[in-house]
C-alpha cells in the first residue's frame, strides 16, 4: 500500500497481464489521468482502475533515474492548473498545518519559527514571491507518482491536486522524494542526513536554492509524519534543530 500526501493510497497488480490500481480516500481534487478506466466503484468508496496496456504492473520503488522525472514533467505539463501553491498563497508558516491539521501545537509553533528562520537569513518568501513564471507542481513529485507496466512508464490514475510553484521546486522535490532520508539519532560518526549516491549540491546554485530545499525538506518530514500519525513530529523537530542550532545542513 502506497500513500500521498493528500491521503490517498492505492495498491495494484496485474492478472493475467491486465495491471489494475485500486486508490482509496478521498477523491476531491483528483486529476484522473489518461490511460486508465474507473470499472468499479466499491461500497467503502476505494475505485478500480484498468490499464489500457498490457503488462505486468511494477510500482516503483526509490531511487529512479532522471528520465522519470523528464516524463513525469512532460505528463503533468498537459495539466492547466491556476491555483498557487497553498503555502505561496497563503504563506509558508501555514503550511505544516496544511499538510498535517493534527500536528502538535508546540511543533506547529518551532515549525513558524524555523520558516522566520529562513526568511530572515535567506529571505526565502520575498523572491518567491517575485518568481514571474510558476510551472505545475505536485507535492508528491517522485517515484510514487509513476509505475511501469512492461518496460513502459505511466502516471497513476489518481494525481494529487496540481499546484503552480517555482520551477526549481520540482526538480528539488523530485530528487528529495527520490533520494532523501534523515534526519538521523545522534551518532557516533555525525551522520544525520542521506542522500544514497545522488549528491545534490550541483543542484544547489545559489542561497536561494539552498533555502527552497530546506524548505522542501520540511514539508517531506511533516508529510512522512502525517502518514504515519505522529502529530508530536520528532523527527521535525530534531531536522529543525540541526538547522537552526547545530548549523547542520543536509546538503
Amino acid at each position: 500500500m502506497y500513500r500521498l500526501s493528500n491521503n490517498i493510497k492505492y495498491t495494484g497488480k496485474s492478472e493475467l497481464s491486465r495491471p489494475y490500481i485500486i486508490c482509496t480516500g478521498d477523491m476531491n481534487n483528483q486529476n484522473i489521468v489518461d490511460g486508465w478506466n474507473l470499472v468499479k466503484k466499491m461500497q467503502d468508496g476505494s475505485r478500480v482502475y484498468f490499464s489500457n496496456f498490457l503488462g505486468q504492473l511494477h510500482i516503483n520503488k526509490k531511487p529512479l533515474s532522471d528520465n522519470y522525472y523528464d516524463f513525469f514533467c512532460q505528463k503533468i505539463d498537459l495539466h492547466q492548473s491556476k491555483v498557487k501553491h497553498p503555502s505561496i498563497e497563503f504563506g509558508f508558516s501555514n503550511e505544516a498545518l496544511r499538510l498535517f491539521p493534527k500536528i502538535n501545537k508546540k511543533t506547529n509553533f518551532e515549525y513558524r519559527k524555523f520558516i522566520d528562520y529562513l526568511n530572515i537569513k535567506y529571505e526565502l518568501e520575498d523572491k518567491v514571491n517575485k518568481e514571474n513564471k510558476l510551472y505545475n507542481y505536485i507535492d508528491d513529485c517522485g517515484p510514487f507518482c509513476l509505475v511501469r507496466i512492461g518496460t513502459h512508464k505511466f502516471l497513476i490514475p489518481e494525481l494529487p491536486h496540481i499546484y503552480l510553484a517555482p520551477n526549481n521546486w520540482r526538480l528539488l522535490t523530485w530528487y528529495i522524494n527520490n533520494s532523501f532520508s534523515g534526519p538521523y539519532p545522534k551518532n557516533t560518526k555525525n551522520i544525520y542526513f542521506s542522500w544514497g549516491d545522488f549528491n545534490i549540491n550541483h543542484y544547489l546554485n545559489s542561497d536561494y536554492d539552498k533555502a527552497t530545499a530546506l524548505f522542501l525538506i520540511a514539508k517531506f518530514i511533516i508529510i512522512y509524519e502525517a502518514w504515519v500519525g505522529k502529530p508530536q513530529c520528532e523527527a521535525l523537530l530534531r531536522y529543525i534543530e540541526l538547522i537552526t542550532k547545530d548549523k547542520i545542513l543536509p546538503f
